[in-house]
């Protein structure tokens, strides 16, 4: 049994990769979580993070913007559909709420030459 930190086990979790492994949030095992994960180098950090945090949510998108920022959008908690907007920036570990874009509750998305692509 290891003693290294790590996220509980979960599922429909956002995942989005940085310099050197990549960033989880969110998810759910018999409940929805609100937490960031980062993988780097074989270890994981959980990320403390300051500011306009989302609620806890699985199927949500989360996708990685320009200049170390992650999108969080949509998704379920464990009563509703979402319809609200963050962004995470990684460099300060700060949430921002901001305007949501007119995408589906529940979706995928992902990034392509630095536009935000929705599926759902």
């Amino acid at each position: 049994v290891s003693s290294t930190p790590r996220p509980k086990a979960r599922e429909r979790h956002g995942a989005a990769a940085v310099a050197g492994g990549f960033v989880i949030h969110g998810g759910r095992a018999g409940g929805a979580f609100g937490d960031v994960w980062r993988w780097d180098d074989g270890v994981w950090t959980e990320l403390r993070c300051e500011g306009s945090a989302p609620a806890p949510r699985w199927s949500h998108a989360f996708v990685a913007l320009p200049g170390d920022a992650f999108l969080v959008c949509g998704g379920r908690d464990d009563t509703s559909e979402l319809d609200d907007a963050h962004v995470l920036d990684l460099g300060t570990h700060t949430w921002s709420r901001v305007a949501a874009p007119a995408f589906p509750v529940a979706f995928a998305g992902s990034t392509s030459d630095g536009c935000v692509v929705a599926f759902g």
